[in-house]
């Protein structure tokens, strides 16, 4: 039962999770692979200060928005978390 109630308390998570995950594929034509290895260091949540990059995806500013807000969200219950769409929440 102990696993059932974690999961429960933690549904807006997954919920918000969930989310984010099919946004920024959607908003950013990124393919699974690379949103799954997405860091948060990863984001320039400002302009772009230099163009050397592997693959250079330029996000909107509302999915700039909505990648802070998960990113509070996540903080909360994995703290220093740095993959962007990580969702696991050990059970106890």
């Amino acid at each position: 039962m102990s696993d059932y109630t974690t999961f429960i308390s933690n549904l807006h998570y997954y919920e918000h999770y969930l989310f984010i995950s099919f946004w920024l594929l959607f908003m950013t034509g990124m393919r699974i692979g690379e949103a799954a290895a997405l860091q948060w260091s990863d984001i320039e949540f400002v302009e772009p200060k230099t163009q050397a990059s592997v693959r250079t995806i330029y996000i909107d500013t509302d999915t700039l928005k909505e990648l802070q807000a998960w990113r509070e969200v996540q903080q909360k219950v994995l703290k220093g978390c740095d993959l962007v769409l990580s969702y696991n929440v050990s059970v106890k």
